[in-house]
């Protein structure tokens, strides 16, 4: 998987905590990217309720997903 650029800050973050970068990769992926049947309820809602495109759905889902994972990660960080 091929992590974006708005992942890295993660990436460096949990490297700063011990993990390596292919393993930072699956925790990121794991966390942000992988959609649990919760998010996949989410995103038909969104879609029925807002009106939005599917993939707009899901890009808000895991922006959801990334800023909860950021701040989870900087509590362990700045300990």
């Amino acid at each position: 998987m091929k992590l974006s650029s708005i992942d890295m800050p993660a990436v460096h973050e949990l490297q700063a905590l011990g993990y390596t970068k292919s393993e930072c990769m699956n925790i990121i992926e794991r966390e942000i990217y992988r959609l649990t049947s919760g998010d996949r309820s989410k995103i038909a809602d969104m879609c029925d309720s807002q009106c939005l495109k599917k993939q707009e759905a899901v890009d808000k889902i895991r922006s959801i997903k990334r800023t909860r994972f950021f701040q989870y990660i900087q509590r362990f960080v700045f300990l």
